[in-house]
C-alpha cells in the first residue's frame, strides 16, 4: 500500500470523527500526497519524515508543528488499525 492510499483512508476517518477535517484534508491534498504519497507504507522512515518537515522551510514554525501533529495522528491511527506495527513519527519533535 502506498502512503497516498493510507492518507485517503485516514481522511475518511477524519471526516466522521474530527472537527479539523477541512484542515486535515488541505494538508493531505496540498502537501502530504504530492511529497509523500508515492512511498510504500512499509518503507516509510523517520528520515523521510524529517526530510519532509525540513522541506517546509517556507512555512512558519507553528504551521510546521501542525504538519507534525497531523502526521503523528495519521500514523497513530495506522498503528491502531493494524496498517503498520510502529509509527515512524513516534517521539518526533
Amino acid at each position: 500500500m502506498k502512503l497516498a492510499e493510507l492518507f485517503l483512508r485516514y481522511l475518511e476517518y477524519s471526516r466522521i470523527h474530527k472537527k479539523s477535517f477541512a484542515s486535515d484534508q488541505s494538508k493531505v491534498n496540498n502537501y502530504f500526497l504530492p511529497k509523500l504519497g508515492h512511498i510504500d507504507l512499509d518503507m516509510i522512515s523517520r528520515r523521510d519524515i524529517a526530510d519532509y518537515i525540513q522541506g517546509l522551510n517556507g512555512l512558519k514554525l507553528s504551521t510546521r508543528n501542525r504538519h507534525i501533529s497531523l502526521l503523528k495522528a495519521v500514523f497513530t491511527w495506522s498503528v491502531e488499525f493494524n496498517y503498520i506495527s510502529s509509527s515512524p513519527v513516534a517521539g518526533f519533535k
